[in-house]
């Protein structure tokens, strides 16, 4: 049986959050033809949201197993890895969270394991609980010429019980926080945390939600679409114009690098989908655009996005 830590099940939410695959259910499925995971293709229940889709897949395989004793989740997130390029950032989080479940698995096996016992070892106890039995019996016989020897009230004379000196009471120690609990970039590392942040605009944008929008960025901020040279100072105002104006059908981010900054971090990506107008349909390709994100920690102490550049064509 595969026991998942909490800590582990934070991970392995967080990276799942930002496969495309989890867009839909048909998405999920298409997953499902590779045949090491094909058994299980009918035994993912649908969901309505990705958080939904992600638990109801965590759930139905987190504790099944083929023939040979794999693990269903295990085999899952290998062949999702080889979906994405070697040089991506998801292939790397899903093959080690794969490895992380698969020596899980390994220890929960040997725990939940009998101790094995040899013939040799069973006559050694057997040997070792007769010598004990006679050492007991030897004491007793001692104990009992003691006692026709000196007297039995000068053997059992009570002796004062020593005072023993109060045990000090201690204070469990503060459980420290990393970050605080009402951050919404969610993860257990600053790099798992601004790539929450990234797949929250992602889904902002699909989803048209300003809401998302305002509590992921600073309030101070700038954005940049380099393509036709525009720059907004307020996240809100560049996002209710865009949805007002665009329609955005898909979007995937890839390729991601990680570059210390100060006390903030750059992170770049390469960026394809599909967008129209405003109630049109989504018939113009972007792909490979450059994405330019900067992150800084605001007051409350929370991870946000202080700098956006997008429409960068590659050279």
């Amino acid at each position: 049986m595969l026991v998942l830590s909490t800590e582990l099940t934070s991970r392995l939410h967080n990276t799942l959050a930002r496969c495309r695959q989890f867009d839909s259910s048909q998405g999920l499925q298409s997953i499902f033809v590779e045949k090491r995971i094909s058994p299980w293709r009918d035994s993912i229940p649908e969901g309505s949201t990705r958080n939904e889709r992600i638990d109801n897949l965590i759930n139905a395989l987190y504790n099944q197993a083929n023939a040979q004793g794999e693990n269903a989740l295990v085999l899952f997130l290998q062949v999702l890895a080889n979906e994405y390029p070697p040089d991506d950032a998801l292939n790397r989080e899903l093959s080690a969270l794969a490895q992380a479940l698969a020596e899980t698995q390994l220890l929960n096996q040997e725990l939940d394991a009998p101790p094995k016992v040899s013939e040799t070892d069973s006559k050694t106890q057997r040997s070792d609980r007769k010598v004990i039995g006679i050492v007991v019996l030897a004491v007793i016989l001692v104990i009992i010429i003691m006692t026709l020897a000196i007297g039995y009230p000068r053997l059992f004379r009570s002796t004062p019980t020593p005072t023993l000196a109060p045990t000090p009471t201690l204070t469990p120690a503060p459980t420290v926080t990393l970050t605080p609990p009402n951050c919404p970039g969610k993860g257990t590392t600053d790099e798992e945390i601004v790539l929450d942040l990234i797949e929250q605009e992602r889904r902002a944008v699909l989803e048209e939600d300003i809401d998302m929008i305002t509590s992921i960025f600073a309030a101070e901020v700038i954005i940049q679409d380099v393509r036709n040279g525009l720059i907004w100072t307020s996240a809100a105002k560049h996002y209710t114009e865009m949805f007002h104006n665009q329609d955005h059908c898909s979007i995937t981010h890839t390729n991601y690098t990680f570059k210390p900054e100060g006390d903030g971090i750059k992170v770049t990506c390469l960026s394809s989908g599909t967008w129209g107008a405003e109630g049109q349909r989504c018939t113009d390709p972007f792909k490979n655009d450059l994405n330019t994100w900067r992150f800084r920690k605001d007051e409350d102490g929370c991870w946000r996005i202080v700098e956006f550049s997008f429409n960068d064509p590659q050279e």
